[in-house]
């Protein structure tokens, strides 16, 4: 047993006034919002650690499926409504169980050092990392480059199956699909980019890891992106020789290839003049990755909190910038 799992976190650690605000945020959950986890990651934000701890702990007690077998006995809910809160309530169980567990890490572990309290930080501003590592490029040019189709690169099913491969001995099938959409930009992935609460438990053996995923990655990412250039600089000098013909599409979608070429235009020619400065993609930075660990992975973001909890001041990017360092292969290898 760690100190924190050492250290007493109880509902009277809180004021009374707040110990109100729990529970009527779990009352209005409940009758107004049905549960929805989606709303309940937005309304959460303005409780302080302590709080949310406790909205999570009393709220996985009160909607688990054996409490809320009565509510259908109310009159201010009708069938329809229960169907939904009890489906609502399963993904909502699921949902906050690893956010509950690093809540309570975070209220030990600000008690040991303030002894009350008072006080008690929000669980700060960020959101998740608007980021995503690239498995196909788009182009970002003039006139999306005559309308020709995206040129994909990594094939997902194969990069997919080493991810899976490097993570399989240390994460459920579950947690490596949702890293995976959550972490790479693929074609017709549907869901924004969120905070995930994957636990680790050998940190050796995670960095051990997350440095192999790296580097499988970026020769990946190297050898598609210089097939990516090679291929519009190699368009841009048929266009110049006139070598291109003109395609359209019709209503349905099908490709149409006229027997004229396409014709360069002064706004053309300016900007053609420039393959390299307009083709140039980013490289993909250890940075880059440290992004997609802080929006998956809660040692990650406690690490973080920690620091904030100490100075209120200290900055997202210098964190991002400190652990970079872990990725890279420890000495147990």
């Amino acid at each position: 047993m760690n100190r924190n799992d050492r250290t007493s976190i109880q509902l009277t650690d809180l004021s009374l006034e707040s110990v109100s605000n729990v529970f009527k945020f779990l009352e209005e959950f409940l009758k107004i919002d049905n549960l929805d986890l989606d709303v309940f990651e937005n309304k959460i934000r303005k409780f302080n650690i302590l709080e949310q701890y406790f909205i999570c702990e009393y709220g996985a007690e009160y909607f688990s499926e054996q409490k809320l077998k009565h509510l259908s006995k109310h009159e201010w809910i009708d069938d329809e409504v229960f169907g939904l809160i009890r489906e609502n309530s399963r993904n909502f169980i699921l949902g906050i169980e690893g956010m509950r567990r690093s809540l309570r890490r975070l209220a030990a572990v600000y008690k040991r050092k303030n002894i009350f309290f008072k006080d008690l930080p929000l669980l700060f501003e960020e959101d998740a990392i608007d980021h995503r590592l690239p498995l196909y490029f788009i182009p970002q040019t003039l006139e999306n480059y005559e309308k020709r189709s995206n040129v994909l690169a990594i094939n997902k099913t194969t990069f997919k199956k080493e991810v899976y491969d490097i993570f399989i001995d240390i994460f459920s099938k579950n947690d490596i699909e949702w890293f995976f959409i959550n972490s790479f930009d693929f074609k017709n992935n549907p869901y924004p980019v969120c905070f995930l609460y994957i636990e680790v438990h050998d940190m050796s053996d995670f960095n051990n890891r997350i440095h192999q995923l790296y580097i499988s990655y970026t020769q990946y990412y190297e050898s598609e992106k210089k097939k990516y250039e090679d291929y519009y600089a190699d368009y841009i000098k048929q266009l110049e020789k006139g070598e291109v013909k003109k395609v359209s599409t019709t209503d349905k979608g099908l490709l149409l290839i006229d027997i004229d070429k396409i014709k360069i235009t002064d706004i053309r020619k300016k900007f053609y003049s420039k393959p390299k400065e307009s083709l140039s993609l980013p490289n993909v930075s250890k940075t880059d990755f440290t992004k997609i660990m802080f929006n998956n992975f809660i040692h990650i973001r406690e690490k973080y909190y920690r620091k904030k909890m100490e100075n209120s001041d200290y900055q997202l990017k210098i964190f991002l910038k400190s652990i970079e360092n872990s990725i890279r292969p420890t000495n147990n290898l």
